[in-house]
């Protein structure tokens, strides 16, 4: 019997990332957590992206996953390219302004992706809604 498995980059993680990201600074591991998440995106996994959001985020703005996906769809470009701007960090809230520079046309969206980083690689996250 044989048995094949896709597995993702980004739920379970490489003892590499791991450690990468245990020696990375918070602006990197911020970094490292976005990639994680537009990871998700990219491949259209909103339900593992729609989890990583923190609780009242997800409660005040999409209160189910399908409206979280419809909001992604709608908001952001099929085939963008993404680039970091500034960082901010305010007490234990760290803040990355992330900018979604769709392939197809000279358009871009900006996001103030909004993080708390948690115990090892965990964390919760919001962003900004135009």
């Amino acid at each position: 019997m044989k048995i094949s498995l896709t597995l993702d980059n980004y739920t379970l993680l490489s003892e590499k990332f791991k450690d990468e990201y245990n020696k990375g600074s918070d602006s990197h591991k911020v970094m490292m957590n976005i990639d994680r998440w537009n990871s998700m995106l990219k491949v259209r996994d909103y339900t593992n992206a729609y989890n990583l959001l923190d609780d009242t985020f997800r409660r005040n703005n999409f209160d189910t996953v399908e409206k979280f996906e419809s909001y992604m769809r709608e908001n952001l470009p099929s085939h963008y390219e993404l680039t970091y701007s500034n960082y901010s960090e305010e007490n234990d809230t760290k803040i990355q302004e992330v900018v979604f520079k769709d392939m197809d046309s000279d358009e871009q969206k900006t996001l103030n992706i909004i993080m708390k980083l948690k115990e090892g690689t965990d964390f919760v996250m919001s962003f900004s809604i135009k």
